[in-house]
């Protein structure tokens, strides 16, 4: 669920922190949102612990365990009370409605912008104790930080303005609001960035789909939930499917509650400001995600009361420590007791994290069916190869929604995995029937028509993917690869051409390009792409050794000698590299260049691993024992190259085989003046 996106499947944050890496932070808006800290907090995780998931939940709970103690510190200084400031601390840490946010690796721009928020708040503290415009640049940098880990902070100014009234009391004027012009400049700024990702991504639901009296009867509802969960964390789920509508007294009743609680804490906000603020608190962060605009299917989602629950633990808090000042005993045994009963059900919600299956068979049986559940549910058993499961659950989608294109393509994939291709293609003519318009499913046919090998047919349904959507990405590498397979190579360049400038920030298309034109003859034209390939993405494997082919067929044979040690480190059993190597090292005609016996050791341990099959290898094997003037056993592997290669029917590399056979008997070894280049005659000489 999104942890693919955010890294398992993403190989620029996969590569660590890179230049490229940076660029492409700063500029994406994949997962229809815009959090770049985010996407570098992932980036530094990956370069100093790799793609290892442990490490990944622990710098998550690292991130939660500081917010937590920001808290408490920051509370404690504004507020005084260090009782309540530890309450709130506690049970910020301990809530089960929190699990959702520190368990699931891919909400890192929960506990990252949360622990920004706290710092703001801290800072802001600072800043009106002691004045300076240094303190007030360091606050706004703190938010800035914390924007760019989570859009949900755009609420901050308003929360900052609350904490002007209790516990700052600072006296209300005009300077006040003027003082956080920068602030809403700041969130009016990231507002149209966030609503750009959302709506280019589709993540937003059409108001057509879903009408405003919908959404506003879901946000109200949803409020009440949160409260709900929030003082009985009862079925929490991974999702909350979107009902339409909403019941009306459900409705009635949710709005009831909300004018009540509302109506009473305005009434006290002079004798007891805490109300008030931590109220508005709650309400006011939850606005930008409380469904009025829509972004997704979910009615609600437990991650989104990371923050805004702190409102309402502040009106716990000093609530209870008001009541209960003359019965220290009792708050302090209700407080162990609470935070003991939190620890208990969250400890026992966290386990359900640790496995997708379990996840959403969970989510399932607390929710219901619904769409979401299911296609997460069925993916998870196409992950660990269990088709049929799959299949059994992504049909339950199409039975709910049958004019749904996605479920149909969903479960078109699945049949392809498990090989039942005539399934898949009934699903996908479905889907393009019903959304003809929709480039997902052709595109989906595409790949069907490569995995039966038929590379025309599906050249002509990238054809018309990239038809319906010229600003895709996919389809066109697609249509490269299967026009490269039918031999159509300009048209392949051209596509590869055409996705490099929609994303020129991916290693695959350059690689590709790459490899097209060394295949194709246009070596030195081919080391461009492949150097650029490598850069974005060092942990390209193939791309270093089509880089070494494509310098030795260009005659720089000393770079092609770096570039296939660079794959071996990468790929140490690759037969096809170890030949290569040993060619150059072998036959190379500076003899500064030569080194015999690691040559003859890279040329037959790659024969060893192909069994002695592979009459090139065996060739590279021959010229290296030559090059060490062990000429009979040269003679010897050659002649058994040669008869290999005839067996095959490459008479071509036969005969090349046989003739430097001819020279072995003659004890003289081979010198390939191609990988001099210009120097050749120069060495000859």
């Amino acid at each position: 669920m999104d942890d693919h996106l955010y890294i398992v499947d993403n190989s620029v944050v996969q590569a660590g922190v890179t230049s490229n890496g940076l660029q492409w932070a700063f500029l994406a808006t994949r997962v229809a949102n815009y959090h770049p800290v985010t996407w570098v907090s992932h980036m530094i995780d990956c370069q100093l612990f790799g793609a290892n998931p442990h490490w990944h939940h622990r710098v998550n709970l690292l991130f939660h365990i500081a917010t937590t103690i920001a808290l408490f510190f920051v509370l404690r200084h504004m507020t005084g009370a260090e009782g309540c400031s530890a309450f709130v601390a506690f049970v910020f840490a301990l809530h089960p409605q929190h699990v959702e946010s520190v368990a699931w690796i891919s909400e890192r721009k929960d506990v990252l912008s949360g622990l920004f928020f706290v710092l703001t708040l801290g800072s802001y503290a600072w800043y009106v104790q002691r004045g300076g415009w240094m303190r007030y640049a360091v606050t706004l940098v703190l938010f800035a930080l914390g924007l760019l880990s989570k859009p949900m902070l755009v609420t901050v100014p308003c929360v900052l303005l609350l904490l002007d009234y209790w516990p700052l009391k600072r006296q209300a004027r005009w300077g006040l609001l003027i003082e956080k012009v920068p602030f809403f400049l700041l969130v009016v700024a990231l507002s149209v960035i966030t609503m750009f990702a959302q709506s280019s991504h589709g993540a937003m639901v059409d108001t057509h789909q879903l009408p405003i009296t919908i959404r506003v009867g879901n946000s109200i509802v949803a409020y009440a939930r949160y409260l709900k969960k929030f003082f009985w964390p009862s079925d929490l789920a991974a999702f909350y499917p979107l009902l339409k509508p909403w019941p009306m007294m459900s409705v009635v009743g949710a709005v009831a509650l909300l004018l009540v609680v509302t109506v009473a804490v305005v009434m006290v906000w002079r004798r007891k400001p805490y109300l008030t603020v931590g109220w508005l608190w709650f309400v006011g962060m939850l606005v930008p995600v409380i469904g009025l605009v829509q972004v997704g299917n979910q009615s609600m989602a437990d991650r989104y009361m990371y923050l805004p629950m702190i409102g309402l633990l502040v009106m716990v808090a000093w609530g209870a420590n008001e009541f209960l000042k003359e019965r220290r005993r009792i708050a302090i045994c209700a407080s162990v007791v609470l935070l003991f009963a939190c620890a208990m059900v969250t400890a026992s919600d966290v386990k359900y994290w640790t496995d997708s299956r379990l996840l959403f068979t969970h989510t399932l049986e607390r929710t219901g069916p619904n769409m979401f559940t299911l296609q997460n549910l069925g993916a998870s058993y196409q992950e660990v190869g269990d088709y049929d499961n799959a299949i059994k659950y992504f049909a339950q989608c199409v039975e709910a929604q049958p004019r749904y294109p996605h479920a149909r393509r969903v479960l078109a994939h699945t049949y392809q995995k498990a090989k039942r291709y005539e399934f898949a293609r009934q699903q996908l003519a479905v889907a393009i029937e019903l959304e003809p318009d929709d480039y997902r499913s052709w595109n989906s046919m595409g790949k069907l028509f490569c995995d039966l090998e038929n590379w025309p047919e599906a050249a002509k349904y990238f054809e018309q993917a990239v038809q319906r959507k010229p600003s895709e990405f996919d389809p066109w590498i697609n249509l490269a690869v299967a026009n490269r397979q039918i031999g159509k190579i300009d048209e392949s360049r051209r596509a590869l051409e055409q996705a490099l400038k929609i994303n020129p920030r991916v290693a695959h298309p350059w690689y590709l390009l790459g490899r097209l034109l060394r295949e194709n003859g246009q070596s030195a034209e081919a080391l461009a792409p492949l150097a650029r390939a490598i850069t974005i993405d060092p942990a390209l494997e193939d791309g270093y050794y089509q880089l070494g082919l494509a310098l030795m067929a260009s005659g720089h044979g000393a770079d092609a000698t770096r570039a296939f040690m660079a794959a071996l480190q990468r790929t140490p059993n690759a037969p096809d590299v170890m030949a290569k190597l040993a060619w150059v090292l072998a036959t190379h005609p500076d003899e500064k260049l030569r080194r015999g016996e690691d040559a003859i050791f890279l040329a037959n341990r790659a024969n060893v691993l192909t069994q002695s099959t592979r009459p090139e290898i065996m060739d590279a094997l021959a010229a290296a024992l030559a090059e060490q003037e062990q000429f009979d056993d040269a003679v010897t592997t050659a002649a058994q190259a040669a008869t290999i290669a005839r067996k095959s029917g490459d008479n071509k590399l036969a005969a090349q085989i046989e003739s430097r056979a001819a020279q072995y008997r003659t004890r003289s070894a081979v010198r390939d003046m191609s990988l001099a280049g210009a120097d050749a005659a120069e060495i000859q000489q």
